[in-house]
């Protein structure tokens, strides 16, 4: 019988990661491999799961535990890879390793190792919903994969949608469910981006008259469960949740935020029509941003003068100007407080009771769920949305107003709706239609707008910035500029943001990346600079760029131009090139692989293509297992080295280790290569759609960054034992 001292000790020691002790202790009581938690019925796997603990799950595994075992809620211990407990990860290495667990335990291939049972568990899961606390994590319940992109695992979502081969309206819903029960406030830009990439990818295939898509729009305003659960939020307030970005509030009330105007944007891209939610949005009880401070109790008594000033008017007027004087007392004394000793002094916080605040407008604000920033964000969509609609099915704008204020948002919204029309696979005459109406209503309203509002020019400006920059090449925007807009303005705009970043740096760099891509996986390549060599009619000839590719390129990329003819090398000055580069496969692998000298295609092709991104990431996959292997191989004959004590299997152990370190300082180039090619994937982030090539370089750099730990101390304590005389250690060949 094992004791509830032994027992706690157990799951404290998973908690923290200490698998020697725990490993003594189960030794030692064989039964706490399967034993339960009394406080939630956890299974020391489960806990293992919930901590992401990779060494402990395997020797658990090892040990005989239950991998089917189901916590109190009836979530498979597998499962809680997506909800851990840990804080001490940050998002991408929690989606890093996630990701790794996930491809050990939940991929359909391996389940097939422990039995059909365990199979069935898995497919069953993965559409299952499971109870949660309302005040946690969410309203109702919950799918895993609402749990994955809730915590913002970009690169776990895609591979458990494929894994599991999810449909697409399962897919979506459970993608919104998720992404409107996210944190906006400690997202980076880029973080948003992966996000907004992820659910357009998911939704753009979702009809916008299904029940899916109304069941979407339902989800991002949960109209229902907002009325609810209003009474139970009155003592509540949700200030410090509206600052932070929090979605999630006091019994699971929906907190609105950035991410929510997001989802807008991407919802009505797509067809969906939320015009039907703005009296909703108008009724939601709301906060003007500038009273947070003050509410959130973080303004200094000897600030609030200035705080005050700095107020817009209509909120000044809810406000005292000056703090009262407390009854029978000095007045504050901000320079007795600078010569206090006490440092608790410096942080004397307003409180809400020296304020005055109208009591009716504080009524009000107390229950609030949205800033008035939001708010006024959601509305924007909401009436742009209807214009949309009335568009769509009337072909007629003829009553709609924009407003100098309402202009930015509606060209965003209306650009991304053309946008979308544009690139659909099968454009049927009702789009064609729609996208006539929607290029009509920007020339005749907005441009209208702009030539009588010299406010507004600034706003056209930022406006051909944003088309430039979202989706379309240099010619593209030039024949939409001839067609519909006004040209001088657009033209003179075009020049201060064209020449920012030279087209020649541009191809430099697609060059650079496209070279190491290809270095990484097929392994000949000619130098950097050769696809750009001055080629003549003489040593080269042309190569028109085939329909599809030409495709490829015109819709990733954001700002170049692009041709339809590239030149390569003829057969001699291939033959040159390899004998002046020493290299005699130089020449067949070019004839094998012309797309090297259309780099630009060549990457798209590889971002774009889930087949020749597999093949790239098998080619990865076996450069890291050769490093990995030799250096787990350099750890193994180390200790021997130090610990053995058979004289001759230390001496052989030796000069192994030594073959093995010599050929790892030969194959570290490739970890070189990658940071590189992360570092060239940042900067051409903004002209090239290549988001799921970089992630994948990403992952395999924090790969090696992992493994670059386990080599460096390999090597300190070599020099520390004097072994191998002293080995320098060279951290750019492998920590990057």
């Amino acid at each position: 019988m094992v004791s509830d001292e032994i027992r706690q000790e157990a799951f404290e020691y998973v908690k923290a990661g200490n698998k020697a002790a725990l490993l003594k202790l189960t030794a030692l009581h064989h039964e706490l491999v399967d034993i339960r938690s009394q406080a939630n019925d956890d299974t020391l796997l489960i806990r293992a799961f919930k901590y992401l603990r990779e060494d402990i799950i395997q020797a658990l595994l090892i040990r005989g535990a239950d991998i089917s075992a189901k916590d109190e809620h009836g979530m498979p211990a597998t499962m809680w890879i997506y909800a851990t407990e840990r804080t001490d990860l940050t998002t991408e290495e929690y989606d890093n390793t996630a990701l790794r667990i996930s491809k050990k335990y939940l991929s359909l291939e391996n389940a097939e190792s422990y039995s059909d049972e365990y199979t069935n568990l898995l497919l069953n899961s993965t559409k299952a919903k499971f109870p949660v606390h309302c005040n946690n994590d969410g309203y109702d319940h919950t799918t895993i994969l609402t749990k994955i992109i809730q915590r913002n695992l970009v690169q776990s979502a895609e591979w458990f949608i494929k894994n599991f081969q999810l449909n697409q309206n399962e897919t979506a819903e459970s993608l919104i469910a998720g992404t409107i029960r996210m944190s906006s406030g400690n997202l980076t830009s880029t973080e948003v981006r992966n996000v907004e990439f992820l659910l357009e990818k998911h939704l753009n295939l979702i009809d916008e008259n299904s029940k899916c898509a109304n069941n979407l729009a339902e989800m991002l305003f949960q109209e229902k469960f907002y009325k609810e659960y209003y009474h139970l939020d009155m003592t509540c307030p949700e200030f410090h949740r509206l600052q932070s970005g929090q979605s999630i509030g006091h019994y699971g009330s929906r907190v609105y935020h950035d991410i929510h105007v997001l989802v807008a944007k991407i919802l009505i891209k797509f067809g969906i029509d939320l015009q039907k939610y703005e009296s909703y949005v108008k009724n939601l009880a709301s906060v003007h941003d500038s009273l947070i401070p003050l509410l959130c109790r973080q303004i200094n008594p000897e600030d609030y003068k200035s705080y005050f000033e700095g107020l817009p008017n209509n909120v000044k007027e809810l406000l005292k100007s000056e703090l009262p004087a407390e009854e029978n007392s000095e007045p504050y004394d901000v320079l007795e407080v600078l010569d206090s000793d006490d440092e608790s002094d410096y942080n004397i916080t307003i409180d809400l009771y020296d304020v005055f605040i109208n009591h009716r407008i504080y009524s009000k604000i107390q229950d609030a769920f949205i800033l008035e920033s939001t708010k006024k964000k959601i509305l924007q969509l909401t009436k742009v949305s209807s214009i949309l609609s009335a568009i769509k099915h009337a072909k007629d704008y003829a009553d709609f107003h924009i407003s100098y204020e309402n202009l930015p948002i509606t060209i965003d919204v209306v650009l991304n709706r053309i946008d979308y029309l544009r690139k659909k696979d099968n454009v049927q005459e009702f789009d064609k239609q729609e996208i006539e109406a929607l290029s009509n209503f920007i020339s005749n309203k907005i441009i209208l707008s702009v030539t009588t509002d010299e406010k507004a020019i600034d706003v056209c400006n930022s406006f051909i910035e944003y088309f430039m920059n979202k989706c379309n090449s240099i010619t593209r925007f030039k024949e939409f500029l001839n067609e519909n807009m006004l040209e001088d303005k657009a033209n003179k705009a075009l020049k201060s943001i064209l020449y920012q970043t030279t087209e020649d740096s541009f191809k430099t760099n697609i060059s650079s990346l496209a070279t190491k891509i290809a270095e990484l996986t097929d392994g000949v390549v000619l130098p950097l600079d050769i696809n750009f060599l001055s080629l003549n009619n003489t040593n080269s000839k042309i190569v028109n760029i085939d329909y599809e590719k030409q495709n490829l390129i015109k819709n990733n990329l954001k700002l170049f131009s692009y041709t339809n003819t590239y030149r390569i090398p003829n057969d001699d000055k291939l033959q040159e090139l390899s004998s002046e580069y020493r290299s005699p496969n130089i020449t067949e692998y070019y004839k094998n692989h012309p797309e090297a000298f259309e780099p630009m295609s060549m990457l798209l092709d590889i971002a774009h293509d889930e087949d020749k991104l597999s093949k790239k990431e098998k080619g990865f996959s076996n450069a890291y297992a050769n490093i990995k292997s030799q250096t787990e191989e350099m750890s193994r004959l180390l200790d021997i080295v130090i610990y053995g004590e058979d004289k001759k299997a230390k001496e052989e152990s030796l000069n192994k280790l030594k073959q093995v370190m010599s050929e790892l300082t030969q194959v570290t180039h490739v970890n070189l290569v990658i940071q590189d090619s992360v570092n060239l994937c940042a900067k051409l982030r903004k002209y090239l759609n290549i988001t799921p090539l970089e992630l994948l370089l990403k992952e395999y750099q924090d790969k090696y960054t992992l493994l670059s730990e386990e080599y460096d101390n390999v090597i300190e304590l070599c020099n520390e034992e004097g072994i191998i005389g002293n080995v320098e250690m060279e951290p750019n060949s492998v920590d990057l």
